[in-house]
């Protein structure tokens, strides 16, 4: 059976990066959940005022974020997504790893900005929503950085 390169610098990065944008939402959806406003502004639209919804509409967000890092996980595990051929099948593998990797960072970081973006539009947001989610994804990047270099140590 082959065994897989081991994860580059990128990968490893982005790995990192994409579970502490997902931890790091979690926990701040979490922590401000008693203190959101029920009704916010969920849909813009430039030309009209933002459609209103439920703050339970949240919580589909962040499973949103889940399934696709678990499903770029899996690519990249399995190293299959559609790309272009590189020739052979390990170049294919290796590119699909990295794609994948680089993927599941862009679509988590992505859709955790949008949800900071529709609490922080809102008028009833709890002050300092914004900070406190950048200082809860980076809490969450520190935390992993320190078990990832205790891990290399021991």
């Amino acid at each position: 059976m082959e065994h897989p390169a081991p994860p580059s610098r990128f990968r490893r990065a982005t790995n990192g990066a994409a579970l502490a944008v997902l931890v790091g939402t979690f926990l701040w959806l979490a922590y401000h959940w008693a203190a959101l406003p029920e009704s916010l502004p969920l849909r813009m639209n430039l030309n009209a005022p933002p459609t209103l919804g439920s703050k339970g509409r949240l919580i589909l967000l962040p499973t949103i974020m889940l399934f696709l890092y678990g499903l770029l996980s899996y690519t990249e595990k399995i190293g299959v997504i559609n790309m272009p051929d590189l020739g052979s099948p390990e170049r294919n593998r290796a590119a699909a790893r990295e794609a994948s990797a680089g993927l599941k960072f862009f679509c988590v970081a992505l859709i955790a900005l949008i949800q900071l973006s529709m609490l922080a539009s809102s008028d009833a947001a709890p002050p300092g929503v914004v900070g406190s989610f950048f200082a809860f994804v980076g809490g969450v990047g520190a935390l992993l950085l320190l078990v990832a270099s205790l891990r290399r140590r021991g």
